[in-house]
């Protein structure tokens, strides 16, 4: 048989071991789109991956980059390879004393943040999702709640390597807090979603673990009523870690509540400082309590697991001090009643980082009934439209790949796009990685 032949499987088991490329029934849970890709390969180590890709280059295969799995696009085209990280998770170079780490992309973000912890080190990160990788999260930009006040994987990553869509392995940053300037590959490459490069490595700020970590909560019987509140709090003198607002439900009771969450980092005066004033600024916002640590690490995991599960995952964002306006918004598009939809079997999932104006909601069971996919497009099409006549955006982060063929794109390239394209010719020349990822222009980055 000769090369040309070769289907993708076959022939990255030439550059892999072979139990270490799947496909067939094996390489359906990485589905990207409408259909299982033709191989998943899991390199370990940048050279490995640096080889698979210069085959899918010169072959034209696309390839979806990924780590775990957990975030894996679901609309747009089938692509024919996905290349994980999964197997890539040594630690490369760890300074406890320069307060940097790297690892390679496949670490997991909770095994990095045990590691450094046991040395009384600390990652802020918290993004959504569990299992989550170290480069995917770097590569999706994920933002969690304490983003508002320690920033997000741009201010925290220093340094990356990464590699073209052609297979060219590069540095860019360093290893260190102070860095030459010059134009800043970094915060180009993390958010990018896996449409420039795919990365391998990624270097870390840390910072020394806080003494104490509080979370105040308030409860209201809606968002509604709690929104003015958390902008009022997120803008306070004293300007807590994170302030989330998040909708729960109980089945078996039928009631719905919101939640106003605070958390507080820091010394123990300090905190408890910010706790008493914190209450005074929330006084009238319903029953206030403070959480004993194993109920406050519950609520922050169901922060970050609001979107698992969901069939519909949507991101909206705006100015932090219109937060009730897109709690609004989110209320239209569902059609939501007592936070059911007509066309959701389930109740449809709210939370709201307040300190950054974003909102998510997640969708867990969608009906699959006749027409259902042309009014949910509908619906996020007209939501989409509202938000950038209002300055925001709105980001797909998982929807049915037959909900994805009935968006409309937006109404010629946007500057961005124009500006995207000129990037993607450089890094990604045949064009293979993550491709139609950023086709709708739903935002800025869009879709993942």
């Amino acid at each position: 048989m000769s090369v040309a032949t070769l289907g993708p499987a076959a022939a990255l088991r030439e550059i892999l071991p072979r139990e270490r490329v799947i496909d067939g029934e094996a390489a359906r849970r990485w589905q990207v789109g409408s259909g299982s890709p033709a191989a998943v390969a899991f390199p370990a180590s940048t050279d490995e991956a640096a080889a698979v890709l210069a085959r899918a280059s010169a072959e034209g295969w696309r390839v979806a980059p990924a780590g775990a799995g957990t975030w894996l696009w679901s609309g747009g085209a089938p692509q024919d390879v996905v290349l994980s990280t999964a197997r890539m998770t040594r630690v490369v170079e760890y300074e406890p004393a320069d307060l940097t780490i790297t690892v390679e992309a496949g670490m997991t973000h909770d095994s990095l943040v045990e590691m450094v912890g046991a040395r009384g080190q600390w990652l802020p990160l918290d993004p959504p999702g569990r299992d989550v990788t170290v480069g995917g999260v770097a590569a999706t930009g994920a933002l969690g709640p304490l983003a508002a006040s320690w920033g997000g994987p741009r201010d925290l990553a220093l340094g990356l390597r990464a590699i073209t869509g052609d297979g060219r392995a590069f540095n860019a940053g360093g290893r260190v807090v102070k860095n030459v300037a010059g134009f800043d590959l970094v915060r180009l490459l993390v958010g990018s979603k896996g449409t420039l490069a795919v990365l391998t490595e990624v270097t870390m700020r840390l910072f020394p673990l806080p003494e104490t970590d509080q979370t105040l909560v308030a409860r209201g019987s809606s968002l509604e009523e709690l929104a003015d509140a958390a902008v009022r709090t997120a803008a306070h003198l004293v300007t807590p870690a994170a302030v989330e607002l998040l909708e729960r439900f109980s089945p078996l009771e039928g009631k719905r509540e919101a939640v106003l969450a605070v958390r507080v980092l820091g010394g123990k005066e300090r905190v408890a400082a910010e706790i008493d004033m914190l209450r005074t600024a929330l006084a009238g916002s319903g029953e206030i309590t403070t959480l004993a640590a194993p109920e406050a690490t519950a609520l922050w995991r169901e922060v970050g697991d609001l979107e698992g599960g969901a069939d519909l995952a949507l991101r909206l964002a705006i100015a932090p001090a219109r937060l009730a306006e897109l709690v609004g918004l989110a209320r239209e598009v569902g059609r939501m009643r007592d936070g059911h939809d007509e066309l959701a079997r389930s109740p449809v999932r709210i939370a709201a980082h307040a300190g950054t104006g974003a909102l998510r909601l997640a969708a867990p069971n969608l009906r699959l009934d006749s027409g259902w996919d042309e009014r949910w497009a509908e619906r996020i099409d007209g939501l989409r439209r509202t938000l950038s006549w209002r300055g925001g955006t709105l980001t797909i982060s998982r929807a049915p790949a037959t909900l994805m063929d009935q968006l409309r794109p937006n109404d010629g390239p946007t500057v961005q796009e124009e500006l995207t394209a000129g990037l993607k010719a450089v890094f990604d020349p045949a064009g293979i990685l993550s491709v139609d990822r950023f086709l709708l222009g739903v935002g800025p980055g869009a879709r993942g």
